[in-house]
């Protein structure tokens, strides 16, 4: 287990980086280098949440919530394999109620969080709009004393956001109590099965790790789902055709000669 997370980790930092580094590049170049402006098919506040919420994601590795979910899959199974050498009839009954409790908790959790997640990348987008306006019509605001306005559509849009966060929290809360509940039977039935005492101990002992170790499992994969939302927005902006680039200008090219000479002298 220390080497596949020593593992993960130096793929973390590697593969991270580099992907992180091609987005933001691709992405830079295909804004830049637009058969037309880019706001006049996309609105500046779509172009500022993907360059801010979406690529912050990027630059936090998906790889590091990958590996959180791959670290406790990994102990899971260790888990279920400790516990069935002690109680050999096990195996079925823990095989069955983590099928019951993924088909029912597990994947209408995850399924709700992503949409919520989704929902709250297309809140935010509004909200970045406001603030671009706030920046480039400041004046006007102040002429026309449009404070109180804009605080209010600022407030209706922190609302809206509130309002599905809290939407999560309570998925998260219905899916921590049914992931204890239905995981209650496999600890009755090894407490019920006869078996030595010292075995005995160690089965409820790993039976219990198992719960928590689902419940790990299930919070984490639905983190790095929800990350992937971040991910996807980023790489369908990337191939829509708002942003297909036509080959690169002459503006491109001096801007790139420039920055290579800069790196030459420094």
């Amino acid at each position: 287990v220390w080497a596949l997370c020593g593992f993960l980790f130096v793929g973390e930092a590697i593969g991270g980086l580099k992907a992180s580094n091609l987005a933001h590049t691709r992405f830079l170049r295909q804004v830049l280098s637009a058969q037309n402006w880019i706001s006049d098919s996309t609105p500046v506040s779509y172009l500022l949440n993907r360059l801010g919420t979406d690529m912050l994601v990027m630059d936090e590795s998906p790889l590091k919530k990958i590996a959180s979910v791959i670290v406790p899959c990994v102990d899971f199974v260790i888990q279920v394999a400790i516990l069935s050498l002690a109680v050999p009839h096990s195996l079925p009954i823990t095989l069955l109620v983590v099928y019951f409790t993924y088909t029912t908790v597990c994947q209408r959790y995850i399924s709700t969080y992503i949409r919520a997640q989704k929902v709250v990348l297309s809140v935010l987008s509004p909200m970045y709009g406001l603030f671009s306006q706030m920046i480039n019509g400041i004046l006007i605001i102040k002429a026309f004393n449009a404070q109180k306005h804009l605080l209010g559509q600022f407030l209706t849009q922190m609302e809206h956001l509130q309002r599905i966060k809290l939407l999560q929290h309570i998925a998260s809360q219905w899916a921590a109590i049914r992931l204890q509940l239905y995981t209650l039977p496999l600890i009755i039935f090894i407490s019920l099965v006869p078996v030595e005492s010292n075995w005995r101990y160690l089965a409820l002992l790993y039976s219990l790790l198992i719960s928590d170790t689902t419940s790990v499992i299930t919070y984490r994969f639905a983190s790095m789902e929800r990350d992937m939302c971040s991910c996807e927005r980023i790489f369908m902006l990337l191939a829509s055709e708002s942003c297909m680039s036509s080959p690169a200008p002459i503006i491109m090219n001096n801007i790139s000669d420039y920055v290579a000479s800069k790196e030459r002298l420094y």
